[in-house]
């Protein structure tokens, strides 16, 4: 009651009395105690030191602080009086500095605040697991817990025996919170603010205690714009400050973790929504704090914690509010951009990782400091500019091994976007050595593209290219092509292609424009013609249009000189039809249903476009087409034994039959009508298009169940047709021979069932052979079970392996899969190899079957290894390298000795197999060089010879290429292949080749490469494609004078000279500004 009424005195005038007493009060015992009304004690003593703050001596402000630091980590005070605690410190920061505190007491007592404060917040950190099972327990807790010995202990999991007296001698931190729970822990969340902004306070006015400035300094005004003289254990302070706070955000998103206080996965995670104002405060007002002391405490603070800000924004998407404070900030922008693009240029490869979240905020990182140098040019332009050429190529290179290349695509667009309009002149200068190389490959992109969302990616990265348009002009023609997409593209695209083009035309002659357009001009033309529509089409786009066309003049009227182009089909038979009835008409009209199929396979290609009713009726539809697509009789029990009886035959040893049996019985089939050709083929197109529909519904969760019964039940129908097909060729074969009634009952019922329109072995092929080439990797996955499922159903069928290996279903699966690798587009190419894989590892298949592809299958897998850019890949090559090392080990393995035929065989196949490789030894394609040689390797290692026995009797196939034209005659990725072939075989032990004048003439051209200058090689040397020919061709020539170097024939006195230019070039290669030059020297 003392307390209540002097509490009253402490807001009148009179309370300067208690000034003189204040020592008096804040001894421990005096005034608060150590009861457990304590707390309440120091609220009112608050009030009072928060009015007289301005009266207080040095010596009691340090009293105070001590005081209350040591009562902010008490932890029987609840979250609410140690919030009080911290604002009463920040009360009196101002008064320290107006105190009569020296510099170096003044400076001493804020860095003990600041210390106290961070261990606060780290002691917040230790404690959010406690609290994150706090908030738990109290969100599924309904009854209130009574308070006895039984039910105390399930409060926070530990017996208190303070707590659990009669008559309490301490108290929980949470016992009266009634707020730790709503917006995530209100009461701690009110603390850590109170918290942040306090430091930000101290280190404003930490610049008023700054050491003197340099005796040589002029800039006395700018030396007290921010904190400075931090000692190295401050500025680890500053360090704990950053990652201690930044894990206390949590707070805000406890429902984010689990009870244990883990951070849930991210597919569980609540969907990152607006910051809260609040939570956004807190962020940047940490992020401030960092602003105002000097920059080299800034840079050394975050040049170690940027990975730790990225693992914690992972966890907490909140957290990027901090590195987009520093990018909008122009006291650091520079500072914090420089050390944001190292982190992020160093991760490039984390942009295409399958985890969207990581990739996710790597691009929003990159798109934040693309914008950063857009709001800071002069400052960021200069940061962006060393590493550009290699954010551009990495990318494009990256790309063709990630598992989200999209994902590179996005950052490009995001940097052309950012750095576009023509402010930016020295980017454009990086982007110039890299213009050629960077548009060839994204037409090459282009051109393999089929989705609509990725073609217009790469037409607007196209468009967008950071150039000036005088620089462009050798290169227009890569263009033109993307221009007509563009315009016929959506309006953001459209409103590009006519700025682009009107540029164009307005800085171009017509005699110099013409020629690059000529190839393009029709389409060019129709597109332009289909934006002169009235309202309500896009205004902007007519107008610009027909102010296009006037520019152009009579030249737009030639268009309709041309003929029109008139739609034709292939095939005009219809792949499925129905026959109806109709009241009053004789005869059942047909009509054809292939436009329905078609409609069927766009729902599921339109993915969650299409709505689950409509993938529901679509299944329903494709399954119904099936009983007008395949024959479901069985044939009857006749021919069952009769099937039985010639499958035995099939599979066993063929043994002569007596002629003298019973007469043939009459086939149980019905001889059918004849089929023509373009029936088949329409009808198995038909049948292709439905089983490839029920492969998409099996991938749907709703449908799965149902359309993968249907497909696996496909599985083993083809499979019967398969023996079928296989038992009729073989009694084709052996058609000369006699055969019993049963047998040939079957044969002919065989023979009846393959001819009719009903036996779709091709139409099944083509549908497998599809979703096993498909893009999407789900349906590839679906496709490589029904190919097992159906090698399976075929081996129940068949009582041996042999007669399984002899299936020609199974050889015009192994040609389909052939014909996939030569195809342009990357995912046919992927297929083509997993189909490839499959038969030669899953299926358990002969080695004689395997002998019979070997040859195939290496020509379809080398050329998905030469068939990629060599500037950046289209495909994954590591599943082609495996694939093909894997069917040079089945193919060639030390297994029983054969037979003489087989041996004679199995030789001059192995000597074709080495002539081939060898042919490709020297190709232009690193990937394929060293593909072969690992294959050599591996060759030798399984026949247990040398390399260089398996090579001399063809390397006349190697050689005489290489040496029929010098060195300077051939391009440079020529000249590249022939020189590395010709140091894989010196490097041989022993040496495949010998010294000859040949040899010495090559070994001379190498040594004169070596030697000489980039611009004695080439005209342009700021290129990307020509400075990257000269690296890998200065490599190659001193790997190969390294090898030559080495072997025994060189040593000869003769040879002197010819060492003593290759020690210098040697030596002068180490003097390289590039890495690789200097590492191959050094070897």
């Amino acid at each position: 009651e003392l307390l209540v009424a002097t509490r009253h005195i402490w807001y009148t005038e009179f309370r300067s009395a208690f000034v003189k007493h204040i020592d008096i009060l804040l001894h421990d015992e005096v005034l608060a105690g150590v009861g457990v009304t304590a707390r309440e004690t120091l609220r009112v003593l608050v009030d009072l030191i928060h009015a007289i703050r301005t009266e207080l001596k040095p010596a009691q402000i340090s009293r105070i602080v001590h005081m209350y630091s040591r009562d902010l980590h008490d932890p029987a005070f609840g979250p609410m009086i140690q919030t009080m605690c911290a604002k009463l410190l920040i009360g009196l920061v101002e008064q320290i500095a107006k105190s009569g505190f020296s510099k170096p007491e003044g400076r001493k007592l804020y860095i003990k605040i600041m210390y106290v404060f961070v261990s606060k917040f780290n002691s917040l950190r230790m404690m959010f697991p406690a609290v994150v099972r706090y908030c738990t327990r109290k969100k599924i807790q309904t009854p209130k817990y009574a308070e006895t010995f039984a039910t105390i202990p399930e409060l926070d999991g530990w017996m208190d025996i303070g707590f659990s007296q009669p008559i309490r001698t301490c108290s929980k931190a949470f016992e009266q919170s009634t707020d730790v729970i709503k917006g995530g822990s209100s009461e701690e969340t009110v603390l850590i603010k109170a918290m942040v902004f306090g430091i930000k306070t101290i280190v404003v006015q930490m610049k008023a205690f700054n050491p003197p400035p340099p005796e040589e300094s002029t800039i006395t005004e700018q030396w007290f714009m921010c904190a400075r003289g931090f000692s190295q254990d401050e500025v680890e302070l500053l360090v704990q400050l950053l990652r201690n706070a930044v894990r206390c955000i949590d707070y805000y998103n406890i429902e984010n973790f689990n009870p244990d206080g883990e951070p849930l996965r991210a597919t569980e995670r609540t969907p990152p929504g607006m910051l809260s104002k609040e939570e956004k405060e807190i962020l940047e007002g940490l992020a401030s704090i960092y602003t105002v002391v000097e920059p080299s405490v800034f840079q050394e603070v975050f040049s170690s914690q940027i990975p730790y800000l990225f693992e914690q924004t992972i966890v907490n998407v909140s957290v990027l509010a901090i590195p987009q404070y520093f990018l909008a900030n122009s006291a650091v922008s520079s500072n914090f951009s420089g050390l944001l693009l190292r982190f992020l240029v160093d991760g490039l490869e984390k942009v295409g990782c399958d985890d969207k979240l990581q990739a996710g905020i790597m691009l929003r990182l990159f798109k934040l400091l693309f914008l950063a140098v857009t709001l800071f040019p002069e400052q960021n332009e200069i940061v962006l500019r060393p590493h550009l050429s290699h954010i551009i190529m990495q990318s494009m290179k990256l790309s063709a091994r990630a598992k989200e290349p999209l994902n590179f695509f996005a950052l490009l667009r995001a940097l052309f976007r950012s750095i576009g309009g023509g402010r930016f002149e020295m980017l454009y200068q990086e982007v110039l050595p890299l213009l050629q190389v960077l548009l060839e490959s994204l037409n090459g992109l282009l051109a393999a593209a089929h989705k609509p969302q990725m073609r217009e990616l790469f037409v607007e990265l196209v468009l967008t290219v950071p150039v000036r348009l005088s620089v462009l002009l050798p290169f227009l023609s890569f263009l033109m092509k993307p221009l007509v997409i563009a315009l016929q593209a959506g309006p953001d695209l459209v409103s590009q292609g006519l700025r682009t083009l009107e540029l164009c035309i307005d800085n171009l002659t017509q005699e110099f424009l013409e020629p690059i357009m000529a190839p393009v001009i029709k389409d060019l033309m129709s597109a332009l013609w289909k934006h002169l529509r009235p309202v309500p089409y896009n205004v902007v786009h007519s107008h610009t249009t027909m102010r296009i066309l006037g520019k152009i003049g009579g030249r737009n009227r030639r268009l309709f000189m041309d003929p029109p182009e008139l739609g034709h089909v292939l095939n005009s038979e219809s792949g499925l039809d129905v026959a109806l009835a109709f009241h009053g008409v004789e005869r059942a009209q047909t009509f054809s249903l292939d436009s329905a199929l078609n409609l069927v396979a766009r729902t599921f290609e339109r993915g969650d476009a299409a709505t689950p009713f409509q993938r529901e009726q679509a299944f329903a539809f494709a399954r119904s087409c099936l009983p007008l697509l395949l024959d479901l009789d069985d044939g009857g029990e006749e021919f069952i034994e009769g099937l039985r009886s010639a499958l035995v035959r099939f599979g066993s040893a063929k043994v002569p039959v007596q002629a003298d049996g019973p007469p043939p019985q009459p086939s149980p089939f019905i001889d059918p009508p004849p089929v023509t050709r373009d029936r088949k083929e329409a009808t198995d197109a038909a049948l292709a298009r439905v089983i490839t529909t029920l492969f998409a519904a099996a991938g749907d969760s709703k449908l799965a169940g149902e359309a993968w019964q249907l497909v696996e039940d496909l599985c083993r129908h083809f499979a019967f047709l398969s023996v079928a097909d296989a038992l009729e060729a073989d009694r084709e074969r052996d058609s000369s021979a006699p055969a019993s009634a049963t047998a040939a009952s079957a044969a002919s019922g065989f023979d009846s069932l393959l001819s009719t329109s009903a036996s779709r072995i091709d139409g099944f092929v083509d549908a497998l052979v599809q979703v096993m080439t498909s893009e999407d990797a789900d349906h590839r996955t679906l496709g490589e079970k029904a190919l097992t499922l159906f090698h399976s159903a075929c081996r129940s069928l068949l009582p041996t392996r042999e007669a399984v290996d002899a299936l020609p279903v199974l050889h015009t699966l192994a040609s389909r899969f052939c014909s996939c690798c030569y195809r342009p587009e990357w995912f046919r190419k992927t297929g083509g190899t997993l189909g490839i894989s499959i038969l030669s590892s899953k299926l358990s298949l002969g080695s004689r079957w395997m002998l019979a592809h070997e040859l195939d299958f290496v020509k379809a897998l080398l050329y998905v290894l030469k068939d990629t850019s060599l500037d950046m890949a289209t495909t994954n090559v590591a599943d082609a390298i495996e694939t093909l090392k894997h069917v040079l080990t089945v193919c060639n393995r030390v297994e029983d000795p054969p037979a003489a035929g087989d041996r004679m065989d199995r030789q001059a196949k192995f000597s074709s197999l080495i002539s081939l490789l060898i042919s490709e030894l020297s190709n232009s394609n690193r990937s394929v060089r060293e593909t072969i040689q690992s294959s050599f390797r591996l060759l030798a290692e399984l026949t247990g010879s040398e390399v260089t026995a398996l090579l001399v009797p063809v390397r006349e196939r190697l050689l005489a290429p290489i040496f029929a034209k010098p060195l300077r005659a051939l391009p440079f990725a020529m000249q590249i292949g022939n020189i590395d072939a010709i140091t894989y075989c010196l490097a041989l032990s022993p040496p495949l080749l010998q010294f000859n004048e040949e040899l010495s003439r090559l070994l001379l051209e190498a040594l004169a490469l070596a030697d000489a200058e980039d611009q004695a090689l080439v005209s342009k040397t700021s290129q990307y494609r020509n400075a990257a020919s000269l690296v890998n061709l200065r490599v190659v020539c001193i790997k190969l004078l390294s090898a030559a170097m080495s072997c025994t024939e060189f040593v000869q006195p003769r040879q002197n000279n010819t060492r003593a230019r290759i020690i210098q070039v040697f030596f002068k290669s180490l003097y390289s500004k590039n890495h690789e030059i200097v590492g191959a020297a050094n070897k």
